[in-house]
């Protein structure tokens, strides 16, 4: 296509979709990039060259490209965010200015691995976010930044499955920083199988935490009978020191048996219930 302009003629070309991302990489718009490549993954782009129409197809093609340019921006901003605060975090004067650079530096890698966790997880790749990215961000000691930008996509059950390294290092980081609760909260909404099941049921014992140990036997163990007998032994301890916790394990303990009587009563009705227990 031809273009007349004041003083000179251009001539314009549709890019093949790899020149397209490559060129808005050159430029610096990695957002711009993984848009594109986000609605090219998706079959939603338009004028697009060198792409067969079934998505499976097409998504086969793309991927290996939509990894290398992520990679690509990790490695430039990684670079980047080295040169810019590692000696400058060393070099701080005082302990205050030295704080204040370590949390301007963790909001930066927190927005990068944001970018990175949204684009892995609509591309279907989270092997790479929990191998290759997950040990950039170790690498940059910024472990801790990556695990906390996880649990929003975990509560959202957007991330339902996690990598045992990654698992182990969340809850490891978690209980060091005293937020079991946030844990338990994590673990209600992964799959099992992704867990170091030994590891979290005895952080869910250390730590009381009934709601996770009884998903944990009930949906991995198919076993409704250990943590019933487990809130028994809590509840029968009157030398426990934990009023709040007894409470709470009276709470799950009743919860349980209410479900276990519902869960009866479709199948018999009220006098033989009344019979069996009077």
């Amino acid at each position: 296509m031809y273009l007349l302009g004041p003083q000179r003629i251009y001539r314009a070309h549709l890019l093949p979709w790899q020149d397209q991302l490559r060129a808005l990489q050159d430029a610096g718009d990695w957002m711009g990039a993984f848009h594109v490549g986000m609605e090219l993954f998706d079959g939603r782009a338009l004028a697009v060259m060198g792409l067969p129409r079934g998505i499976d197809a097409l998504r086969k093609i793309v991927t290996p490209t939509l990894l290398s340019l992520l990679s690509n921006y990790i490695d430039e901003v990684f670079t980047y965010l080295s040169l810019a605060f590692g000696s400058t975090i060393d070099a701080a004067p005082n302990a205050v200015e030295k704080e204040e650079l370590t949390v301007q530096a963790k909001e930066q890698y927190a927005r990068v691995g944001g970018v990175a966790i949204e684009f892995c997880v609509h591309i279907h790749q989270t092997d790479v976010l929990f191998n290759h990215i997950f040990h950039k961000f170790c690498a940059a000691e910024q472990r801790g930044t990556f695990l906390e930008l996880l649990e929003p996509y975990i509560l959202k059950d957007t991330l339902g499955a996690l990598a045992p390294e990654v698992m182990q290092g969340l809850v490891e980081y978690y209980s060091q920083l005293g937020w079991v609760q946030r844990v338990e909260l994590c673990v209600l909404h992964m799959d099992i199988a992704s867990l170091d099941f030994n590891q979290v049921v005895r952080l869910c014992r250390e730590n009381r935490l009934y709601s996770a140990l009884i998903y944990l036997f009930n949906k991995g163990l198919d076993d409704f009978k250990s943590p019933l007998e487990e809130l028994l032994l809590v509840v029968q301890d009157i030398s426990n020191p934990h009023v709040q916790t007894c409470g709470y394990a009276c709470f799950w303990l009743y919860t349980i048996l209410q479900f276990c009587m519902l869960c009866y009563l479709r199948k018999k009705d009220i006098q033989t219930i009344l019979h069996l227990y009077l």
